[in-house]
């Protein structure tokens, strides 16, 4: 005898209100219960349970705990309300007995959105703040003699993928990374080496580019580390080394909305990149230095990113520009040679004037000028006036915005230039 399914069990009743509180459509709810449960599920039937249950989309749910997940289940208050819009965002209204460290945790800077949401709650990685407020008022009480009450209204929306804060960062790069094992060739102590290497990372525009499309160009970087022992060896991120300048959204530094980046990754690739770098690079020269501009995808990114490989890396001089520059360019010595690193899409027309006024102690000591700089993902070589300027094409994969305008034969590769002590020796290609 065929065993009846129950069509409406406390699992599928359950998973329903999880599919509205997640702002699916009937038919989704349908289809999803279908599929999970063995049983038909029509649109009809789901609007029909929904309505019973008082949990229709748009409208306010008699119980928090009729339509939140397990885990975000906060206590419940003297008085809640949620109602579920159209658009997926959830609008809760809080009334209860006011914390004690109430006012502590709301005037923690940029942070009282997030003490809301908690308070509503929402976790602040799991879900985006849209808008939020709140009061507080005195009220009698018998037992208190007055008690203070606040009522708290937040807007919020489930986010895509977890928000990553500094801590997430820092997490990520505790984690132990496999090295990859390349093998050495050490054919003169460091100590007397005096060739150093250069090596810019342009636009490589991490979250859109994986670490698996950069990973033979990195092997070939790492033979080349490994040929001998180097004086200096300068790593420069050139900006855009991430896609994104949001966690939460992909833009820009300027608000353009980009193709969806993988931020998550995006950092975890960044520390699997450079571990293998660094561990090569500490192994085959005196001193190994990374240089940082912001550039424009990532100019917020980059910035935090930056107090993560300091703490990650302390074997490593990890320099940004100084404050004065706001991020966009830097210059140091090499050897005898002076290098400007720049992203590009700023003071292109003054950059050689900038190098001469601006870094003058740079300028004054060095016998060579070369600048670096990206943006525009093709490459370009100019000498003049005694300055050599290299401008980088970029390895990342084309994205849609480029396919779409045909910006798609520009070469897709990356360099590590050998310097002496006074001048470029050799440029090698990956």
């Amino acid at each position: 005898m065929e065993r009846k399914i129950k069509v409406w069990s406390k699992d599928v009743v359950d998973t329903l209100k999880k599919l509205f509180y997640e702002g699916h459509h009937q038919a989704e709810i349908a289809n999803i219960l279908s599929s999970k449960f063995g049983a038909h599920y029509t649109a009809a039937m789901v609007n029909g349970k929904a309505y019973r249950l008082h949990i229709k989309r748009g409208h306010a749910s008699t119980s928090l705990n009729a339509t939140l997940p397990k885990s975000s289940n906060p206590k419940i208050g003297k008085k809640k309300e949620v109602s579920i819009g159209s658009d997926g965002t959830i609008t809760a209204k809080i009334q209860d007995k006011l914390p004690k460290d109430f006012e502590e945790r709301i005037n923690q800077p940029n942070k009282n959105s997030d003490y809301l949401a908690q308070l509503a709650g929402y976790d602040p990685k799991e879900y985006e703040v849209i808008t939020s407020g709140y009061s507080t008022w005195e009220m009698p009480s018998k037992k208190d003699g007055t008690r203070t009450l606040y009522a708290l209204k937040v807007k919020v929306r489930q986010r895509k993928q977890p928000k990553i804060d500094m801590d997430t960062i820092v997490k990520i790069a505790n984690n132990s990374i496999k090295q990859q094992v390349v093998s050495t060739k050490l054919t003169e102590a460091k100590d007397t080496a005096e060739d150093n290497l250069f090596i810019p990372m342009s636009d490589w525009h991490l979250g859109w580019t994986k670490y698996e499309d950069l990973q033979n160009k990195l092997v070939g970087m790492v033979d080349t580390i490994n040929e001998r022992p180097h004086g200096e060896i300068t790593f420069a991120i050139l900006g855009d080394w991430f896609h994104s300048n949001s966690f939460e959204r992909s833009i820009t530094a300027r608000g353009t909305q980009l193709d969806h980046a993988d931020m998550y990754k995006a950092v975890s690739d960044s520390f699997k990149i450079l571990d293998f770098l660094f561990s090569n690079a500490l192994k085959h020269a005196n001193k190994v230095t990374l240089q940082l501009v912001r550039g424009n995808h990532d100019n917020d990114t980059l910035q935090m990113f930056e107090y993560a490989l300091k703490y990650k890396y302390p074997q490593v001089d990890v320099v940004m520009p100084k404050k004065g520059l706001m991020g966009y360019r830097t210059a140091f010595l090499l050897g005898n040679v002076g290098i400007l690193i720049t992203h590009g899409d700023t003071a292109r027309k003054h950059l050689k004037t900038l190098f001469a006024t601006e870094f003058k102690d740079i300028w004054i000591k060095a016998k060579a000028y070369n600048i670096f700089s990206g943006h525009y993902h093709h490459e370009k070589f100019t000498d003049e006036d005694g300055v050599e300027w290299y401008e980088l094409g970029c390895p990342k994969p084309y994205d849609n915005y480029e396919s779409k305008l045909g910006v798609t034969n520009s070469k897709k590769v990356s360099y590590i230039f050998e310097y002496g002590p006074d001048k470029l020796k050799a440029v090698h290609e990956y």
